[in-house]
């Protein structure tokens, strides 16, 4: 190798470097391009319906320190109009998910399913009330 092959202005040198430099940006717009596509974390869609349309109130598990949520009317008194819905996204495992209701009305069918990545992993039917569980794979 001679002294011009190896100085910062040689074609071998501007040409390695060039590489390089392509080479990494193919790497990168390929990283950004993947985060893009890639998923986060699990989404788990509950549901809840009742006969009447109404529901007392709907307790779901959430992906936060807590771990339950809780759906109720604003109003005192006031029930929650069914069909009901919210998606929760779990960035870390966990092993049971589940959602319950108790219907308004002690002789009404309540339905609820739980939907983990778009696919139902479970559905469940009860008089007055009911409850689903799943596990996330």
């Amino acid at each position: 190798m001679t002294d011009a092959d190896s100085s910062p202005t040689s074609p071998k040198t501007s040409r390695r470097l060039a590489l390089a430099a392509i080479l990494v940006l193919t790497l990168g717009v390929a990283t950004i391009g993947f985060l893009a596509l890639r998923k986060d974390g699990t989404q788990v869609r509950y549901e809840v319906e009742t006969g009447s349309g109404r529901t007392m109130m709907v307790v779901y598990t959430t992906a936060d320190d807590i771990g339950l949520g809780t759906y109720r009317s604003d109003v005192p008194g006031e029930t929650v109009s069914t069909p009901w819905s919210t998606t929760v996204t779990f960035a870390q495992p966990t092993s049971l998910i589940s959602v319950s209701t108790d219907a308004a009305e002690s002789s009404d069918i309540a339905t609820c399913r739980i939907f983990v990545d778009g696919e139902k992993v479970a559905e469940t039917n009860g008089i007055g009330g009911t409850n689903c569980e799943a596990r996330i794979p």
